[in-house]
């Protein structure tokens, strides 16, 4: 067929981009156990008074780090969208070969 040139989508293929999804799975994971404990962290570092208090060096590069998590976040969430839409178009092109192949036999 004229536009199927090119591509050879094998059922390897499908399973190293489920492997791919687990592992990002699993670091998307890691990265919502980690904003969960950044909060408790900061805890001793928040002033007691409501009046502005010097910002403790520990405080700045904690809230920096859990910023710089949630971005991170962000970027594996986007990540697993892509994952999902490549897993989607390889099962629909692995389809669509076998259909042809079954309506040229």
């Amino acid at each position: 067929m004229a536009g199927t040139k090119g591509y050879d989508v094998q059922f390897y293929d499908s399973q190293q981009i489920q492997k791919l999804q687990d592992t990002v799975l699993r670091v998307s994971h890691m990265l919502d156990l980690n904003l969960s404990v950044y909060p408790e962290i900061l805890k001793p570092f928040t002033p007691l008074h409501s009046k502005a208090s010097p910002q403790e060096p520990r405080q700045g590069g904690i809230s920096s780090l859990a910023t710089k998590t949630k971005v991170s976040k962000l970027r594996v969430e986007s990540l697993l969208r892509r994952i999902d839409r490549i897993s989607t178009l390889v099962s629909f092109y692995r389809a669509r070969m076998q259909q042809i192949n079954i309506d040229s036999a």
